[in-house]
């Protein structure tokens, strides 16, 4: 399934699409990220190598890419939000430095298969109708022709997000407290990219041993975590060469690395091209 076919022109990368019945459905994929959130009933949510139960509370992200799809449903009620965080480019203030939120929005969902889908999110009936409350005034902004209505909508739906993140951090879970450790490390990773971090550090935040922090982020993300460490600072290296207003050896050092010919190298390996010919394919001098 396209974007296009969801989000109109100019609109926001944001909609409330709700299941009040949902039935069978093949095996599909999309190119927006998908959050579902489980009102009622019970059914099989599955992908071509797994099966999971899904019932009344359950909250759960699709990635882009993956194919998924629904069996054996019994009076299953849905709402999926669908968006395109890309296009959104939502200021994420602190969130940055919580774990829930890098447990729920990149670990769970590499980490899926692990777990049996034991380390998804399950709401209380209490949580759940707030959650409702919440994406119901998404979609009634999204819906709106006042002035304000985009902005409200991002708001409501910024708030969702913090709430999901502060959800799964309240867990005792098993499966969730790997996860939630595991995120931890990328949480501390995202705060201190621009000092020397080694993978010591890593394993002492995670409580592991290197051999099982390393194990974990190749299942996880399918690389190691020098290789992750690296590509979060390629990837501030890119906002601050979108905006402009650091040179190339001054973004070096602001993103921890310790000369610029390195960073030079990283990043075209990473991105294809050099830092130069980035900001100029930007429109940036």
């Amino acid at each position: 399934m396209k974007s296009h076919l969801y989000f109109q022109e100019n609109s926001l990368p944001i909609k409330v699409l709700p299941m009040d019945t949902q039935r069978k459905l093949e095996l599909h994929d999309h190119d927006f990220h998908e959050l579902v959130v489980i009102f009622g009933g019970e059914g099989i949510h599955y992908t071509h190598s797994e099966k999971y139960q899904i019932s009344q509370g359950d909250i759960f992200l699709i990635k882009p890419g993956t194919k998924h799809g629904y069996d054996n449903t019994s009076d299953l009620k849905l709402i999926n939000i669908l968006y395109l965080p890309e296009k959104l480019k939502l200021s994420l203030y602190d969130l940055n430095n919580s774990p829930g939120y890098h447990a729920f929005f990149e670990v769970e969902p590499a980490m899926r298969k692990q777990h049996g889908f034991k380390s998804r999110l399950h709401l209380s009936d209490t949580k759940l109708e707030y959650i409702r409350k919440l994406i119901s005034s998404i979609d009634k902004e999204l819906n709106s022709s006042k002035p304000e209505a985009m902005f409200m909508a991002v708001s409501y739906f910024m708030q969702l997000i913090g709430f999901i993140a502060r959800g799964y951090t309240k867990t005792e879970i098993p499966e969730q407290m790997d996860i939630l450790s595991l995120s931890e490390v990328i949480s501390y990773i995202e705060t201190n990219y621009q000092r020397g971090i080694t993978i010591p550090d890593l394993a002492q935040k995670a409580s592991m041993s290197k051999i099982t922090l390393y194990r974990m982020f190749k299942k996880a993300f399918n690389m190691s975590p020098v290789n992750y460490i690296i590509s979060v600072r390629i990837a501030k290296a890119q906002e601050m060469l979108n905006s402009g207003k650091l040179s190339i050896s001054e973004i070096a050092w602001e993103t921890g690395f310790p000369d610029s010919n390195y960073f030079s190298r990283m990043f075209k390996k990473l991105t294809g091209a050099s830092p130069r010919l980035y900001r100029k394919q930007q429109g940036k001098k």
